[in-house]
């Protein structure tokens, strides 16, 4: 193994260690969701956002292009394979990042689950870290401008098929 090493470039060796240390995170990550989704405690989708998700239950029907949601409090359910699912779809923010100034509150999601938050946004900087290139010059280094800069936000989805949308960036 120590001969393998050896032969490959120094830089992907430690890309390599990077993407080891990624996949206990990802399970982390994946386990709370599972275990969210499980236990029923998936939080009610948005009006708005429930305007764009398709309804599971309608999709092979005359009606497939609607969406699910009646009022803000409703919550969609689904069908796939005989086993009644939940489905739907909430934000969270990157508390590093946002600001709660300007009387913004933080998303429901960040309250109800802030290890799954946690460990979303460690995950997502795993990820760029892993696979960002390294810089090919010393401008590189010092511009750094090859890593993007952390998400605000994430949308958390379950069974959710979104109808053609924009967003409106919020």
């Amino acid at each position: 193994n120590d001969l393998q090493d050896a032969n490959i470039p120094k830089d992907d060796r430690v890309k390599e260690e990077d993407d080891d240390n990624i996949l206990p995170l990802y399970m982390e990550t994946l386990t709370l969701l599972r275990n969210i989704s499980n236990s029923g405690q998936w939080p009610k989708t948005s009006m708005a956002r429930s305007r764009v998700i398709r309804s599971p239950a309608t999709a092979t029907s005359a009606t497939a292009n609607s969406v699910v949601a009646s009022s803000p409090s409703s919550s969609s359910t689904s069908t796939f394979k005989g086993q009644l699912s939940h489905c739907g779809s909430f934000t969270v923010v990157n508390e590093n990042i946002w600001s709660t100034e300007d009387d913004r509150p933080l998303p429901l999601g960040n309250t109800l689950f802030p290890d799954l938050v946690k460990s979303v946004f460690q995950l997502e900087s795993k990820i760029v870290r892993s696979s960002s290139s390294p810089p090919t010059s010393a401008a590189d280094d010092a511009d750094m401008t090859t890593i993007r800069p952390p998400s605000t936000h994430c949308a958390i989805n379950c069974n959710a098929e979104f109808t053609p949308h924009v967003d409106n960036g919020r």
